[in-house]
């Protein structure tokens, strides 16, 4: 240590024998506020010799020495209230020795040991290495301390890299958590306590991989999750656990993947849900119960494809739903039902393509609306009707395009538009009338674009007269757009919980 004294006093004397042997120059920067910010000595547009900064205020931030354009010697650092913030020291530019750190109030914040290695010994040797900090090589024990002055971790590291006991403590000098490294790894049992001091985690590792048993606890004490790992992989029976102790889940893992039967349970014990695996994928029956008891989903699968028939059930026991899967396709007739046994929806299916007739009910069980679909597309007249039975919407469409009369009548039974199509466009004269059935607009199409328009004015109960604002272009959006999102995607595959309702069926409703 003496011999290493003895370099540096030798350097800076020489640095200084160096500065007198050249024209040295200050440059100074100043805030906005007209404050000097720093005044930076350099020898031939090189940094050398001393810098030191300051706050808005005057007060002195930082202060070093600079040789050949790189940190050297001593640096400190101190906080706007006058307190040192950092004290350390550079040796051809890399940090070396003793480092530390205070918080505003004068208490130690951290504390680190450094090897003032060269910039290469960082390329070879750290790049690699995810715990080496920036060039700054650590080795020996590092320390960082709360405001309170209780202790908050401490490391040790081994030229730059972990190695040894990595602790952790709560700002009430509770331990936080536990660990060991070798050579940059995590090796051993890595333990996390809660702020209460019971145990929150234990989980075994092996030169940086999980290898063993991995452990969680609730607040209580009571185990939370138990798992083996082998190889950094789950292996074997996995459980996890409420906070009473009740069993949550059991499943069972082969490297990695996981296999068999996967079970869950309610919190009061009853079993929620049961589901198999093949090898990471779905494969055989998959069953879900209501928190009362009753099933509530019952599907199956065949080597991670959709297959058979799935049905689902309402709380009270009455069906929900039946639809039937061919190789993963849709197929057949798909049917729901409201909670009272009422139909709600009936769809048909050609090898996971819309086909047939479509049925939608209101909850009284009348009907609703009637369409149909041929490869996909609608096809023929599409009705609606208003709950009480009386029509509401009437179209037509010709290989999924709206081909033909559109009219739309209020719930009084007044006819409230006559528009007309043909394969999507609007063509020939559209009518609109209110709910005393006066003509209050009339359009003129032909191939799709509007070519006249005529406004009837309409008394109002207080004699005066009132218009409808006059369209401008083709109503593509209000009419067009929105029929087409009739058209089934055919891309659209079917739910992964027949409980939520796809996309289409909201639509049509």
């Amino acid at each position: 240590m003496k011999l290493r004294n003895v370099v540096l006093f030798t350097l800076l004397f020489a640095s200084v024998l160096l500065l007198a042997a050249c024209d040295k120059e200050e440059r100074k920067e100043y805030h906005g506020n007209g404050v000097l910010k720093s005044v930076t000595t350099y020898c031939k547009n090189i940094k050398e010799g001393k810098y030191i900064s300051y706050y808005w205020g005057g007060e002195v931030n930082e202060m070093g020495f600079y040789k050949n354009d790189k940190p050297e010697g001593a640096w400190k650092k101190w906080h706007e209230n006058g307190l040192l913030a950092f004290e350390g020291f550079y040796y051809d530019g890399m940090r070396d020795s003793v480092w530390r750190w205070w918080h505003s109030n004068g208490q130690l914040s951290k504390e680190e040991f450094y090897k003032g290695k060269m910039y290469s010994y960082w390329i070879q040797n750290c790049r690699r290495i995810s715990d080496c900090k920036d060039e700054f090589i650590r080795d020996g024990v590092s320390r960082e301390w709360y405001a309170n002055g209780k202790i908050e971790s401490e490391e040790h590291y081994k030229n730059g890299v972990r190695d040894g006991s990595s602790k952790r403590w709560f700002d009430d000098g509770q331990l936080r958590s536990e660990k060991f490294y070798k050579s940059g790894k995590i090796d051993g049992i890595w333990k996390i306590w809660h702020n209460t001091g019971r145990v929150f985690g234990e989980y075994s590792y092996r030169l940086g991989q999980k290898e063993g048993v991995s452990r969680n606890w609730h607040i209580n004490g009571l185990l939370s999750h138990e798992g083996m790992y082998k190889s950094d992989k789950k292996e074997g029976t996995w459980k996890s656990w409420y906070w009473n102790g009740q069993l949550q889940e059991e499943s069972f893992y082969v490297s990695g993947i996981i296999d068999g039967v996967r079970k869950k349970w309610y919190q009061d014990g009853k079993l929620k849900e049961m589901v198999s695996y093949k090898l990471g994928k779905f494969d055989g029956a998959w069953k879900a119960w209501h928190e009362n008891g009753q099933l509530k989903e019952e599907r199956f699968y065949k080597n991670g494809e959709y297959e058979g028939t799935w049905t689902e059930w309402h709380r009270n026991g009455r069906l929900k739903s039946k639809v039937i899967y061919k190789d993963g396709k849709r197929y057949g007739t798909w049917k729901w039902w409201y909670d009272n046994g009422k139909m709600q929806w009936e769809d048909n299916y050609v090898l996971d393509r819309a086909h047939g007739v479509w049925k939608r009910w209101y909850k009284n069980g009348k009907l609703k609306s009637l369409f149909y679909y041929k490869d996909g597309h609608l096809e023929g007249a599409r009705k609606k009707w208003f709950e009480d039975g009386k029509i509401a919407e009437e179209e037509y469409y010709n290989d999924g395009k709206l081909d033909g009369v559109r009219k739309t009548w209020f719930e009084n039974g007044r006819l409230k538009a006559e528009e007309y199509y043909e394969f999507d466009k609007p063509i020939g004269v559209w009518k609109k009338w209110n709910e005393n059935g006066e003509l209050i607009e009339e359009e003129t199409y032909k191939d799709g674009f509007k070519t006249s328009v005529l406004d009837k004015p309409v008394s109002r109960d207080d004699g005066q007269y009132k218009k409808k604002r006059r369209r401008k272009s083709v109503p593509t959006m209000s009419v067009i757009g929105r029929l087409r999102s009739y058209n089934i995607d055919d891309s659209l595959k079917a739910r992964q919980s027949i409980t939520d309702e796809p996309i289409w069926k909201r639509k049509l409703d």
